[in-house]
């Protein structure tokens, strides 16, 4: 059963979501249930990512140090492909 919720929006964000709805033919809560349901995997996903338990452990130089490392090695690397 759904549940009766008040929440304030932009004018903008309440053009938006009746421009959706009305183009995806569904109602005003459907397009909102999918787009918290979307928002919520998308999170999820980021959250539960192997690489996030190394985030924040470097400064940001360093990690920018490392990015641009990694990409001019990827550059300047011989491959050898065999086919």
């Amino acid at each position: 059963m759904k549940q009766a919720i008040n929440f304030r929006l932009s004018k903008h964000s309440i053009t938006v979501l009746s421009l959706l709805a009305e183009s995806l033919e569904l109602s005003k809560t459907a397009v909102m249930e999918k787009a918290l349901q979307q928002y919520f995997e998308r999170e999820s996903a980021v959250r539960h990512s192997p690489l996030m338990e190394f985030a924040g452990i470097l400064s940001d130089n360093d990690a920018n140090d490392m990015l641009e490392t990694i990409y001019h090695n990827r550059i300047n690397s011989d491959r050898k492909v065999d086919l």
